[in-house]
This record gives C-alpha cells, sequence and structure tokens, in this order.
C-alpha cells in the first residue's frame, strides 16, 4: 500500500464497509417488502379476483333483484338481467371469458369464475368476505334464495337502488382499471 493510502483519513477507511453495509441493507429490505406483499404480479392477480370477486357479487344483486321483480323466479340467463341504465358486468376481467351463471334448482342458482390466487393466501386488503372466499382455479359459488318479509315488495325505489348500487361498484371497477396495468 502507499504512504498516501495508509496515512488516509478514518472517514475513507469506513466508506467501502458503510457503502457495502447500506448496499446489503438495501437488498433485505427490498427482499423482505416483496416476501410481505408478494411480487407485482401476485398483487395484479390479486386485485384481478378482487374484482371478479365484487363482479360476481353484483351479479348476485342482480339475480335477486330479478326474482324480486319475477315471481320469485331466477332469470334464465346473465342476458336476463339486462335493463336500461344497468350495466352487466359478466365477463372475466382478464380473459373476456363468460362468468358462469346456472339455475340448479328453483331456490337454488350458481356463479362461477375462475381465480388466479387462493384467497386465504392473499393480503387482507384484497381478501374477500367469508361467502366469496376461494382457492386458485375455477369456483362455483352456490346462493339461496333469500326468505321475503311478509308484506314486503319490490318498488321502483329497490331497483333504482340496485342499480345505484351497480353503479358505483362500475366506478370502483374502473378506478382499478387504471391501476391494473397489462
Amino acid at each position: 500500500m502507499s504512504a498516501t493510502h495508509q496515512n488516509a483519513p478514518y472517514k475513507n477507511r469506513l466508506a467501502r464497509p458503510l457503502a457495502f453495509g447500506t448496499l446489503v441493507l438495501a437488498v433485505v429490505a427490498v427482499g423482505a417488502a416483496i416476501y410481505i406483499t408478494g411480487t407485482p404480479m401476485q398483487q395484479r392477480h390479486a386485485r384481478i379476483d378482487e374484482r371478479r370477486t365484487r363482479e360476481l357479487r353484483d351479479l348476485q344483486h342482480q339475480v335477486y333483484a330479478y326474482a324480486n321483480v319475477h315471481d320469485d323466479t331466477w332469470p334464465a340467463s346473465v342476458e336476463a338481467l339486462a335493463r336500461p341504465g344497468v350495466r352487466i358486468d359478466a365477463h372475466d376481467p382478464e380473459t373476456g371469458a363468460p362468468y358462469e351463471y346456472r339455475v340448479i334448482d328453483a331456490t337454488t342458482f350458481a356463479l362461477c369464475a375462475t381465480f388466479a390466487t387462493d384467497s386465504a393466501q392473499v393480503g387482507s386488503e384484497y381478501r374477500p368476505d367469508d361467502d366469496w372466499a376461494h382457492g386458485v382455479g375455477r369456483q362455483c359459488f352456490e346462493r339461496k334464495a333469500r326468505e321475503k318479509k311478509r308484506g314486503t315488495t319490490t318498488t321502483a325505489a329497490d331497483l333504482a337502488a340496485a342499480a345505484a348500487d351497480a353503479a358505483d361498484a362500475d366506478a370502483a371497477a374502473a378506478a382499478i382499471d387504471t391501476d391494473t396495468g397489462p
């Protein structure tokens, strides 16, 4: 070593170890963040699955609203739910494939979709209610007819409220769409 290097100030001898330590700390922090929150791709799949769940929930509400107006009869298809001013999100946001809707019997119907994540494994911000918990792959959710209270009827105000709920969901979906890149 040269004499100049041996006489270097104390701070210069610590520069290299401090820089290396800072680099190691940064790598560990990034690794921990990815471990805790998941990779960007995992987060994207969780957001898309959250949207699938929300759209299935909206479809469920539309099916119930239809049954209330049509003497407790389930619609024959998702297309039967269409009404002026109400947007029906009946297609997967990633693949474009239609969600599956089927009538099982006079009191039960099912809604099905294919999910990319297991809802038990995602962060709480993307975890659906227990009624909508799902694994990876195709999942179906059976729903039963709701009991009506005696003397209640579905009014135009009830249908308007259901349409407003769907519009709110559309606005939330649009906000997520801007977040969800290719």
